[in-house]
C-alpha cells in the first residue's frame, strides 16, 4: 500500500518505474496532448487552464534531452509568455 501511494504521490505510474521512464515516442504524444490542450483552452478564453497546461509540459519535460521534446518545451514557454501578454502582465512575460 505505501508503494502505491509513493508512486501516485510522484506521479509516477508502475510502467514508468518497471522501464525506468516513458518510452520516447509516448513523451512526444503527451507533450502534444498538453499542447493542444492549451492552446484549445486559451481560444475558449480559460487562461489559467491553459497556462497549466504548457507549464505542465515544461515540468513534465524540461530537463530531456529529446530534441522533439525540447521542441515542444520551447514552444509551451513562447505560448505561456502569449498569455501573460493577453493577460496585461508584459513583466512577468519577460522572465
Amino acid at each position: 500500500v505505501y508503494n502505491t501511494v509513493a508512486l501516485v504521490c510522484s506521479g509516477t505510474t508502475r510502467r514508468e518505474q518497471r522501464l525506468g521512464q516513458i518510452e520516447p515516442t509516448l513523451q512526444e504524444l503527451i507533450a502534444m496532448a498538453l499542447v493542444g490542450r492549451g492552446d484549445t483552452l486559451e481560444n475558449l478564453g480559460r487562461y489559467d487552464e491553459a497556462f497549466a497546461a504548457y507549464n505542465e509540459i515544461e515540468q513534465r519535460f524540461g530537463k530531456t534531452a529529446a530534441p522533439a521534446l525540447r521542441e515542444m518545451v520551447a514552444w509551451s514557454l513562447l505560448l505561456r509568455g502569449g498569455i501573460l501578454v493577453k493577460l496585461g502582465r508584459h513583466h512577468d512575460a519577460l522572465t
